[in-house]
């Protein structure tokens, strides 16, 4: 047997999509209510990929090469860049993630609150360079 899909309205519809927007209005209200830095780090984040690219790689790809082969250069990078962190490309991943999967579940189901304590969690692990569920 097939199922009916349940059909809506053209006055529910948008009253679910203005639900919607509302939700997403909301989260970059919170996000523009941050510091500065703190704006800049999430931006970091939403960009992080763009970094990759064919004038970048090469370099990329060297420094990669080098911290894993050259236990000089990896003491190196970590006394003066995270000394007590992880490296940003095992890090950015997972809080880019986090970040967008935070803003998906709030212009879907709202919760403001929730939101916001996430950003919070996430700045704080960009921060310290730490990564914890």
């Amino acid at each position: 047997m097939k199922k009916r899909q349940k059909t809506i309205d053209d006055k529910q519809n948008l009253k679910r999509l203005n639900k919607y927007n509302k939700n997403r209005f909301s989260g970059c209200e919170v996000l523009l209510g941050l510091t500065g830095k703190e704006q800049m780090w999430l931006l970091d984040l939403v960009f992080h990929y763009e970094m990759y690219n064919e004038t970048t790689n090469p370099f990329i790809s060297r420094h990669y090469e080098c911290l894993e082969t050259d236990e000089k250069y990896k003491q190196k990078v970590k006394e003066n860049y995270f000394p007590n962190s992880l490296y940003d490309h095992l890090l950015h991943p997972l809080l880019r993630r986090d970040l967008f999967s935070s803003m998906k579940e709030l212009i879907l189901t709202g919760g403001g609150g929730k939101f916001r304590k996430r950003i919070n969690k996430i700045l704080e692990q960009y921060e310290v360079g730490e990564y914890n569920v």
